[in-house]
């Protein structure tokens, strides 16, 4: 972040350096050699990113005034390394040439700054706060990502995710829809329902 004179308070500054540091620790205990996150890219492009005049409450940092900046941009996959199947897709935009205070102490002279999007419309965590808490608890409780079982249940979690927002949108009836998708008893009862109805109607004739 640039110019954070008068933007970011001292409670906001701490809040980021926690994270930091909560997001150093994970990465001593996961390693850094490969991605947790995103891990393959489609491409990596050179671009222009220009700012346009925005309303005066929004004229911060990068935003302070109309101008342009030298930038990269790292488009990417969620987690699916083939791109024929859904996933969240990413966009890491990183600006150069962007003069300011960081509020990071050991990136204090750097000339950068990033932004990373998600095509996914929702994220787990709801704002910093959050994330540290969800950190934290991981930490505490001690869990270990394990990568066998989270793909074995992956196809479960990521109903579970789409349910959640079902509901949200359509409540519990759109919830059920999307779980019943992935309930292997419901699935095995639908497949024999043309069998029932054989059944019934044989039974049926009999009489």
């Amino acid at each position: 972040m640039s110019d954070t004179a008068g933007i970011a308070s001292s409670d906001d500054i701490a809040l980021f350096q926690s994270v930091r540091s909560a997001m150093a620790t994970v990465h001593e205990a996961v390693g850094v050699k490969v991605r947790s996150q995103h891990p393959k890219a489609h491409g990596v492009v050179q671009a222009v990113f220009q700012v346009q005049s925005v309303p005066e409450a929004y004229r911060v940092g990068v935003f302070a005034q109309a101008q342009c900046f030298a930038a990269w941009i790292r488009f990417s996959n969620g987690r699916e390394t083939d791109d024929r199947k859904p996933d969240v897709r990413g966009m890491a935009i990183k600006l150069l040439g962007v003069s300011g205070e960081k509020l990071t102490p050991d990136e204090s002279s750097d000339e950068t700054h990033d932004f990373v999007l998600a095509s996914h419309p929702i994220f787990f965590a709801k704002d910093a706060k959050h994330f540290l808490q969800f950190l934290g608890m991981k930490g505490a409780q001690g869990v270990e990502f394990k990568k066998d079982l989270y793909d074995k249940d992956l196809r479960f979690i990521k109903a579970f995710l789409k349910a959640s927002i079902a509901k949200s949108l359509w409540g519990n009836e759109g919830s059920v829809r999307v779980m019943l998708m992935v309930d292997n008893q419901f699935q095995k009862a639908f497949e024999l329902f043309p069998e029932a109805e054989k059944i019934s109607k044989n039974i049926t004739s009999l009489k």
